[in-house]
């Protein structure tokens, strides 16, 4: 049998609840990973395309249904396995014994930060997280020392390549983009930052699927009130876990809050603020608004930056240090203090 044939004969009926994917990339291009990889033929179908531990080549991938790409599926029971191999494959281009350009480390990393997410989606925060979340922030900051090409790199994405990133990666990377410019950032509350980017909606996950699954136009009064509840509710969740500092907790409590006071839980004004959830609250904005209206980064930061009630709602000088990661500069030493 023929590679190319077997996606389409060796067939499983297996319930899409036990699949999760992974978003196929090019720095995935002749990797081996430690899980089968299937392609979704139709509901609860699939076509096994890639053993574990064989060689990945993207040609086969030419097999699948457009709507699907660049999506592969493998089981979710096997997650572990998969955020093992990325993380050994993050720490090698962090210490320098894999070098990857841009755009192949910022795809690594998401990927890997998508997988953390869904890791807590599935599981909660507890200790086997610890090390995959603290991966995930000092894999931004690392990759935050190539700034001119990162910050090149991200103009440069177009709509759908930026679809393409985990939306709580893509509110974690600016986060940790717009620290990295602070007088008063340092690679502790970098990382703290960015870590809590990734998590600050955690306390979605204890509210009604039904209610999860709305926009915010679509709610209620009722609805709404509950769903204001999540920072609170987030907290709580972080609280069950010894390793996560209370930085991270201050930012998922108030990254909702508004400098005119009209956010919450607290409705606190600019100078109450909690100053890493000032920049959360920001760059989480700005990433949905990009999302929402599927548009480029540069085309988002010209629209976004215009609206009057970006002025009224969030630090000015957040937005102006967000403005000045595009203007390149040389950076400032990265000091190595706490936060």
């Amino acid at each position: 049998m023929t590679t190319a044939a077997r996606s389409h004969t060796e067939v499983v009926q297996v319930s899409d609840a036990k699949f999760a994917r992974v978003r196929w990339a090019d720095f995935l291009t002749g990797e081996q990973l430690p899980v089968n990889l299937y392609m979704k033929l139709d509901k609860n179908r699939y076509g096994l395309t890639f053993l574990a531990q064989e060689r990945l080549e993207k040609a086969r991938l030419m097999l699948q249904d457009p709507s699907e790409a660049p999506w592969l599926y493998f089981l979710a029971q096997e997650r572990t396995l998969l955020m093992k191999q990325l993380s050994a494959e993050l720490l090698n281009v962090i210490g320098g014994v894999r070098p990857r350009s841009a755009h192949e480390s910022l795809a690594l990393l998401g990927e890997f930060a998508h997988q953390y997410h869904e890791a807590v989606v599935a599981s909660g925060i507890g200790a086997a997280t610890m090390p995959e979340g603290r991966l995930m922030a000092e894999g931004i900051s690392h990759l935050l020392k190539n700034e001119r090409e990162l910050v090149q790199l991200m103009l440069g994405l177009e709509s759908d390549e930026l679809h393409r990133l985990c939306p709580a990666f893509l509110t974690a990377f600016l986060s940790g983009l717009i620290v990295s410019r602070m007088s008063w950032g340092t690679r502790t509350t970098l990382e703290h930052t960015a870590l809590g980017g990734l998590l600050c909606d955690i306390g979605l996950l204890r509210l009604p699927l039904n209610l999860r699954q709305k926009k915010s136009y679509q709610l209620d009064e009722k609805e709404t009130l509950m769903w204001q509840e999540h920072p609170r509710l987030g907290v709580e969740m972080l609280d069950e876990s010894t390793w996560i500092p209370e930085s991270i907790k201050q930012i998922v409590y108030q990254h909702h809050e508004l400098m005119n006071g009209k956010g919450f839980p607290g409705q606190l004004t600019g100078y109450y603020i909690y100053p890493m959830a000032k920049v959360v609250g920001f760059a989480q904005a700005f990433a949905e608004f990009l999302l929402s209206h599927q548009l480029s980064a540069l085309e988002g930061i010209r629209i976004f930056l215009r609206r009057p009630e970006v002025v009224e709602r969030y630090d000015q000088q957040v937005i102006r240090t967000f403005l000045g990661c595009f203007v390149y500069k040389a950076p400032k030493q990265r000091r190595e203090g706490g936060v």
